[in-house]
């Protein structure tokens, strides 16, 4: 059991990583969701006067002094992360700390198929891509809801999370099965 685990752990990981990897620097759909600032240093000037520590900002509310009853009608709402240690950066440990997040997913998951491990594969298949489903309804639509994501940027999120788990599902399935009575 603990093998199957591991190296559905591993394998599912790498195969999530990859596809997220693929889905982000390739397939349009991300690109049309997340736009640019139209003077982004001048916007980053204003940013770094206004949020001199790292942290996330919210705009119109004020939750440092526990007012959350300002309203601006017509402001827009500012949700941001402000990261001033990290930036952008692409260095080989953002990669191992993607790659290591998909590796506990997919432990994760592996652990739930082997608890359903009696289910056939195409019914394996299934829980897995919904797990990707549910990570993405869970993770997603409360940004949408209190933070204003647009809808499409949400209804993308979960469809490359659906999808990146359904491949992983697909290598899964074959290989977690029900234990025999030698290994209870």
């Amino acid at each position: 059991m603990l093998k199957a685990i591991g190296k559905g752990a591993i394998i599912g990981g790498v195969l999530v990583f990859v596809w997220t990897a693929l889905s982000w620097m390739y397939l349009p759909w991300h690109k049309t969701t997340v736009r640019s600032f139209e003077n982004s240093v001048e916007v980053a000037s204003v940013i770094k006067k206004n949020a001199p520590f790292g942290g996330v900002y919210v705009y119109p509310m004020d939750y440092e002094n526990q007012d959350t009853s300002i309203s601006h009608s017509g402001e827009p709402l500012i949700f941001m992360s402000v990261n001033y240690q990290k930036g952008w950066d692409m260095n080989p440990m953002t990669f191992l700390y993607a790659l290591l997040t998909q590796i506990l997913g997919a432990g994760l998951l592996s652990i739930l198929m082997y608890m359903a491990a009696h289910q056939s594969y195409f019914a394996k298949v299934f829980f897995g891509a919904l797990f990707g489903f549910g990570a993405g309804v869970i993770s997603q639509f409360p940004m949408w809801n209190w933070m204003g994501f647009p809808t499409a940027y949400i209804w993308v999120s979960i469809a490359d999370l659906t999808i990146g788990w359904f491949i992983a599902s697909l290598f899964l399935a074959s290989f977690i099965k029900e234990p025999t009575k030698t290994q209870i």
